[in-house]
């Protein structure tokens, strides 16, 4: 699986879609900001398992994931990866990976790879150009999980700048700001549905007029891989772990650092 330059796409959506008659302030605003957004492209493996046996002739099915991480950018870049697992049946108790250095060799023969270093050891810079492959070890995860969801943090920058809708509310002002990104769907769902259902209720078929503005936010942004499995949990290694579904999710809210253009013009740093 890849991830191509999807920040860089999104950024440039927005900064196409703002305000008709402020488009041109918001490009000039941006570029003088500085506020751009990099990505390191990924390729992985699928969520795998390798029998681990230890000296007392015990076996244990340990889970893992290959990357393949590159740095397309023009700059070097701090690569600081966070991975983990979270499984359906422990949902508040994550798997990280870790050095499991006695699982490597098991780890590198099944895929065929003597060189593949464990995810801890290739933490640095990153220079332009330069991939690295690795391997995030998770350890044995529980067996009877149905669904788990491998997150990699770490590969892109936290501050971007994005188109917001903010939606009139005298209650709770900052609760009501649409972020117009595809990983912000769900938050967004939620807030349109509160929207339509007032609109409703005041008999009327449309929403409020939204103020517009380019702001740039910090966010926790990492790409989310999603894989199910059926089958015998005292057997769990010889259960089929399918690959569902896979894209950026957020953790928590984002935090704005500034306006850089409404309706009427230029904004001004946020307090």
């Amino acid at each position: 699986m890849r991830i191509l330059g999807l920040a860089v796409l999104i950024s440039a959506l927005v900064l196409t879609s703002a305000l008709s008659g402020s488009a041109s302030a918001a490009e000039e605003a941006v570029e003088k900001s500085g506020a751009g957004r990099w990505i390191l492209d990924l390729k992985h493996g699928p969520l795998n398992t390798v029998s681990w046996t230890d000296a007392a002739g015990v076996s244990t099915a340990y889970h893992y994931m290959t990357l393949k991480v590159t740095n397309n950018t023009a700059f070097a870049r701090e690569w600081r990866p966070m991975v983990r697992v979270i499984v359906d049946t422990k949902p508040d108790a994550p798997y990280y990976a870790l050095p499991l250095v006695q699982a490597l060799d098991a780890v590198r023969k099944q895929e065929r790879d003597s060189k593949l270093l464990m995810i801890s050891e290739t933490m640095g810079k990153l220079e332009p150009g330069q991939t690295i492959s690795c391997v995030a070890i998770f350890g044995c995860l529980c067996s009877m999980y149905d669904r788990a969801h491998v997150q990699i943090h770490g590969l892109v920058s936290s501050v971007a700048v994005f188109k917001v809708e903010k939606y009139p509310d005298a209650k709770n002002p900052g609760d009501r700001n649409v972020i117009v990104d595809a990983a912000y769907y769900a938050r967004n769902q939620a807030i349109l549905a509160a929207l339509r259902k007032e609109a409703r209720e005041a008999n009327s078929d449309r929403l409020p007029t939204p103020q517009t503005e380019v702001q740039e936010l910090l966010e926790r942004r990492y790409w989310d891989i999603e894989y199910s499995r059926r089958g015998d949990e005292y057997q769990a290694e010889d259960s089929m772990i399918r690959f569902e579904r896979e894209g950026w999710m957020l953790d928590g809210e984002p935090k704005l650092l500034r306006v850089i253009v409404t309706a009427g013009g230029v904004g001004v740093v946020a307090k």
